[in-house]
């Protein structure tokens, strides 16, 4: 058990050490690492919440299945845990460690068994333990009073949801003991004629004890089982047979301390854990937004593209011989479009997890191109989703796309303008004429670079 919780305290630190991360900045690069960020803290924190809710279940499994084992031993604890499921969601367990009774209940019944001798159950005890009574009188004969079934029906619908839902439990009990065939019998009511006889009152409790009583007077050997103290004086007194419990110290050591202790610490990781994973996915994506607002501040003078001087811009291309859009460069680029068009294609009709190699063979076509004109560019250092969606938008001419990652290592407003310029001349393919502002173009970029043009 103990080394069970230090490797799950170890997962836990491990989980933390992982989720170190860095945000992005104000450039068009950092925009983009940014939204891989956002990504990345949204699975961890998926993760985290996953991780959470397993411990609590194998915590609460590990905790019932102790509960189980202290009382009925390590092979019935399996059998309850692995064939009554049921259990580990229906059993309240908040004061399970507190509560000493069951061990001395357990004691007791154990010196009790085997011998001959009945027992007849008082309202708490199937109220609170009603699966542990029958698992520990599995082979012992129990009577029930027909005024404690009375009592549990009246228990089922009350206000209180706790109590309800424990007198609800008390019948599951009870109706499984019988259909798994134990002795179990139950008493008719007294009459107050007995009651007179046996000396007792006409109260609930005193009906209770009235009917294991007049079995007892009649040379039945029975034992009635109750963790009310009022009811073990009222039956002492008037000569019933009541389970007596052995005291525990009141300084013992309690054997849940450490493995609660432990439990709790764990917890408090794992939820600080999901804030830490659900504080950081939100600073991704404030740094995302602001990377797009602080952006838009230098956008034109935040008005419309300005498209009067896209002429000059095309002017000057194609009299730099060595520009990729110079004319003289054309037939370079069209055996690379066809080709990366043709993979392209092919990644459309492919899962996520089978993209990585057909991406292989866009970068080998690329990486060429890219030393050749934009030798600053590291193709190595580029995720399969940007390299993808550098192929997107130059499917129709591997040039723009070429453009495109250029502008995205550059940052740089004027290489934009230029592939702008480009796209709504007579060689552009038209993607970003309809666009108001720079911004709304450089977000629509960023988005399809960042995630891939299949599942953006």
């Amino acid at each position: 058990m103990k080394k069970g919780l230090a490797i799950c305290l170890l997962l836990v630190t491990g989980l933390f050490v992982w989720n170190v991360t860095a945000f992005a900045s104000e450039s068009v690069q950092q925009i983009v690492e940014a939204q891989h960020d956002k990504s990345a803290s949204f699975i961890r924190l998926f993760i985290s919440l996953v991780a959470l809710v397993l411990f609590i279940a194998i915590a609460r499994t590990l905790f019932l299945f102790q509960y189980y084992k202290n009382i009925f031993g390590t092979k019935e604890a399996l059998l309850r845990i692995l064939f009554n499921s049921r259990s580990l969601t229906s059993t309240n367990v908040r004061h399970l460690a507190k509560n000493p009774f069951l061990q001395q209940y357990k004691k007791a019944i154990i010196e009790k068994s085997g011998q001959g001798i009945a027992f007849g159950l008082d309202t708490n005890i199937l109220m609170h333990h009603p699966s542990e009574t029958f698992g520990l009188l599995k082979y012992e004969h129990i009577f029930i009073s027909r005024e404690v079934q009375k009592e549990l029906d009246g228990l089922k619908n009350n206000s209180n949801t706790e109590t309800a839902a424990n007198a609800r439990r008390a019948f599951k009990a009870i109706e499984d003991a019988q259909r798994q065939g134990h002795a179990l019998t139950i008493l008719p009511s007294v009459d107050f004629k007995t009651l007179t006889e046996l000396k007792l009152t006409d109260t609930m409790d005193d009906r209770i004890l009235a009917a294991y009583l007049q079995l007892h007077k009649q040379g039945k050997a029975i034992i009635f089982l109750t963790n009310d103290r009022g009811a073990k004086i009222t039956a002492r007194n008037a000569g019933m047979p009541v389970l007596e419990l052995e005291q525990s110290s009141k300084g013992a050591n309690n054997p849940w301390t450490s493995f609660i202790a432990t439990g709790v610490f764990a917890l408090i990781l794992l939820i600080g854990l999901v804030g830490y994973n659900a504080v950081s996915f939100f600073q991704a994506s404030s740094q995302v937004s602001k990377g797009f607002s602080d952006a838009r501040s230098s956008l034109f003078n935040k008005a419309n593209i300005d498209t009067s001087s896209y002429d000059k811009i095309i002017e000057q291309i194609n009299e730099d011989i060595s520009h990729i859009y110079n004319y003289n460069n054309v037939s370079q680029f069209v055996e690379p479009t066809e080709r990366g068009y043709a993979v392209l294609q092919s990644l459309k009709a492919m899962n996520h997890s089978e993209r990585a190699e057909p991406t292989s063979e866009l970068r080998e076509i690329l990486h060429p191109l890219a030393t050749q004109y934009y030798p600053s560019i590291q193709l190595s250092k580029e995720t399969d989703e940007t390299i993808q969606g550098i192929f997107y938008f130059g499917q129709k001419d591997i040039r723009f796309g070429l453009l495109m990652l250029n502008w995205l290592n550059s940052g740089n407003d004027d290489d934009l303008r230029e592939l702008l310029a480009i796209d709504s001349s007579a060689v552009g393919i038209q993607l970003f004429t309809d666009y108001d502002n720079l911004d709304q173009v450089k977000h629509d970029i960023i988005n399809i670079v960042s995630y891939g043009p299949f599942d953006n």
